[in-house]
């Protein structure tokens, strides 16, 4: 029998065998377009031990001074065109410390330390000198600003491949603006008119295969933006505020980042954005404000009250155990950014002194934003007791200090607007409980400011 006639009975075989490479193929290309899996906090549940979150009441008189010490900062580093500094006394801004403004403005006027008529015109003045900033490309707002000028500030820590704007603080001011417009509707055309001028289309791209042979896949869709917010609170707290303004903020910051990285820490999974040399000991470092601000602003969600519950729980537990107050890094102090200098002849000079970077980077052991957020949210024992340690950190007539750093155990030199935001919006929340909940947020504390001139 010749080999063309063993060819043709066995082509049956042949086809079968044929058939099933295709299929391995397909079944190779299929797993090749899978992404690895990792642990992510998905379907999480709280702990056991969760509280029940304590309900509004009254001020105490040490309270209420509290929060007239964090609203001196923002009366001392106020600019006259209606941006504020984002470190004591250095004359440049972000869009998330505008947003810290905005936040801090709304809590003044809510615990009746300015009328509403100073608010109304704070607030007006603000909103005018957003409309004036040179827009990166023309599209939305850059990272940094020259406070006094309005002039954009190019950053030595920017990523030269991606635009030189920022989501997440895109999302802390349009979070602040969306109060604002709900609290104070006379403001909210004059809020719509901006909002409208920015192309947040410009944040989100579809993603392109990179595979000429591929098969069919959904669309996919990743952030544009700077990545000088990257932390997990971040992105959720991206998420609870951009989702309200554009269509793809949800299915886009929603997925899990690639490089988010988590610790177990006494069985407990946190999210953790670096490390901390302390004595030689290395220590994790989270950033937990962001997920702590949903539920001042918004009220808590599953993730954000379970992972804010869980870093708390980590350092109540390392205390106990061991006496360790220093075991975990609850955030760094502002840092100072690393402007270009020059990068314009006929800009006016920065006056931004960055010989103070050299304490920019330090981790806190105990950072003040936290403690008042978790003292106002939780309200435990353990809240009380970090509370005490740091009710001296403040300066008569400045602000409230970042905090006590973790490696020299000293109160941090720096005082920012983020920090004093915080101060008053947890003491706003621990009086009515969340700014932006429309069932839960009485009318403002009538006091003799109401008779004041703005």
């Amino acid at each position: 029998m010749s080999w063309k006639q063993n060819l043709l009975r066995a082509r049956s075989y042949i086809a079968v065998m044929l058939g099933f490479l295709i299929a391995f193929y397909v079944v190779l290309q299929v797993e090749s377009h899978i992404e690895s899996t990792r642990y992510v906090p998905n379907h999480l549940t709280l702990s056991n031990d969760f509280p029940l979150l304590p309900p509004p009441r009254q001020l105490t008189f040490n309270e209420a001074i509290w929060a007239r010490i964090a609203w001196q900062y923002f009366v001392n580093n106020l600019q006259p065109n209606g941006l504020v500094n984002t470190v004591d006394n250095q004359p440049y801004s972000t869009m998330w410390d505008t947003g810290n403004y905005l936040v801090a403005m709304i809590s003044a006027e809510r615990l009746g330390i300015i009328s509403r008529a100073e608010l109304h015109h704070r607030l007006q003045t603000q909103l005018q000198t957003l409309t004036l900033l040179p827009l990166t490309d023309g599209k939305l707002p850059a990272v940094y600003y020259h406070s006094q000028y309005l002039t954009p500030l190019p950053s030595l820590d920017h990523n030269p491949r991606q635009p030189d704007w920022s989501a997440i603080d895109l999302s802390r001011l349009m979070m602040a603006l969306n109060m604002a417009s709900w609290l104070y509707p006379e403001h909210s055309a004059a809020i719509q008119q901006l909002a409208g001028q920015w192309q947040f289309d410009a944040l989100f791209m579809q993603r392109e295969s990179k595979k000429i042979l591929s098969l069919q896949k959904p669309k996919t869709w990743r952030l544009i933006s700077q990545a000088n917010r990257p932390s997990y609170g971040d992105q959720l707290y991206a998420l609870s505020s951009l989702r309200q303004i554009h269509r793809l903020a949800g299915t886009v910051l929603s997925t899990p980042q690639a490089n988010q990285r988590f610790i177990n820490i006494d069985g407990l999974n946190i999210p953790y954005e670096g490390f901390s040399s302390i004595a030689g000991i290395t220590r994790p470092v989270v950033s937990n404000l962001p997920l702590l601000l949903i539920g001042l602003e918004v009220g808590f969600d599953l993730d954000s009250a379970e992972m804010s519950w869980r870093i708390m729980k980590v350092q109540e537990n390392r205390y106990n155990s061991v006496g360790d107050l220093a075991y975990l890094g609850v955030d760094y102090a502002a840092q100072i950014p690393r402007f270009i200098e020059n990068s314009n002849p006929n800009k006016p000079p920065s006056a931004i002194d960055n010989a103070r970077r050299k304490i920019s980077a330090s981790a806190l052991q105990l950072s003040t934003r936290s403690v008042f957020s978790e003292y106002a949210l939780f309200g435990t024992p353990w809240n009380t007791r970090q509370l005490q340690r740091l009710i001296t950190l403040y300066e008569p007539g400045r602000g409230w200090y970042e905090g006590i750093t973790a490696d020299t155990q000293q109160r941090s030199d720096m005082i920012s607007a983020t920090t004093n935001a915080a101060v008053l919006e947890s003491l706003v929340y621990i009086s009515m409980g969340p700014l932006f909940c429309q069932n839960c947020m009485p009318p403002s504390v009538a006091t003799p400011a109401d008779d004041q001139q703005p």
